[in-house]
């Protein structure tokens, strides 16, 4: 994600970046930045998840990404098929904040809403959510399971409908 910035009467600059992108563009919410987060990639500020940060809301409900030893953020995106919609339900670990964002495939969401969210997990927790998608999918699946490792890399086991006793039961018989 890009960082943009807000800067103050006394030029002290504030990193932020817009998620999602909804009904005509708007943004699903503003995420404040800590500068400890910012990476610089082709001349860019930017930030890339999964990160050892955590988001909190502040007494006047402003989102803000901060550095931390103890949980990891990610982000998870489930893209919908044409003219569709998708959607996901986390099966584990206990999450400590979750920010959910849209983005619409066209200015209204006639050709489709996709959905996702920034996720806040314990450190040394795998994150494991249901997904599913409507709409023309051309072939690609339309449900499944996705298992988040803590270094971000996902693995994926389309067309299994019925969450974490499936994967088990397909263990035990695979055995």
């Amino acid at each position: 994600m890009i960082v943009n910035y807000k800067q103050n009467e006394a030029g002290e600059k504030f990193p932020y970046v817009d998620v999602g992108s909804e009904d005509h563009g708007r943004k699903s919410f503003r995420l404040w930045v800590s500068h400890k987060l910012i990476k610089k990639k082709d001349e860019k500020d930017i930030i890339e998840f999964p990160m050892n940060a955590m988001i909190i809301k502040t007494e006047k409900g402003s989102l803000i990404l901060k550095p931390s030893e103890n949980h990891i953020t990610h982000n998870i995106f489930v893209q919908c098929g044409y003219r569709g919609s998708s959607s996901f339900k986390i099966l584990e670990p206990q999450v400590e904040q979750i920010c959910e964002y849209r983005v619409y495939e066209s200015p209204r969401g006639n050709c489709g809403i996709s959905h996702g969210a920034l996720v806040t997990i314990p450190k040394g927790s795998v994150l494991k959510y249901k997904w599913k998608r409507t709409g023309r999918t051309y072939g690609n699946p339309t449900e499944g399971i996705r298992i988040v490792l803590e270094n971000g890399e996902e693995k994926d086991f389309e067309d299994v409908p019925d969450g974490l006793e499936a994967l088990d039961e397909l263990k035990k018989e695979l055995e």
